[in-house]
């Protein structure tokens, strides 16, 4: 499978909502928005590393968070929870105790948060 950059993605004219993109030895399955249920730019499903712990997710939030904010879908590992938690990220869903946790960017809203600010 050929998989494209991240800036790619985000330039591209034609609708594609979501697709698996290639960074620094990192996949990234990521996707645009289409309901206003918060205010970030990307929602980040799933990441899988070549090398898991080498560097590069962070080296892409390093690169990307500068441009845009992100939503990060059903964390479910508890290493990357708490790098995103150190990051500024902050929690939102779960709020029932089911399912697992969905982190967004902190200068973002999110549905959970109620009214619009």
């Amino acid at each position: 499978m050929r998989y494209r950059r991240f800036d790619d993605f985000v330039a591209s004219d034609f609708f594609r909502r979501s697709e698996w993109v290639k960074e620094y030895g990192v996949r990234i399955y990521v996707r645009k928005p289409v309901v206003a249920l918060h205010s970030a730019d990307f929602e980040i499903a799933n990441a899988e590393a070549d090398k898991p712990g080498n560097g590069g997710f962070t080296k892409f939030l390093d690169e990307y968070e500068q441009k845009y904010r992100f939503l990060h879908e059903n964390v479910m590992n508890e290493r990357l929870l708490a790098y995103l938690l150190r990051r500024g990220y902050r929690q939102v869903g779960q709020a029932d105790g089911l399912g697992l946790p969905t982190l967004i960017h902190a200068s973002c809203w999110h549905y959970y948060d109620g009214e619009r600010k």
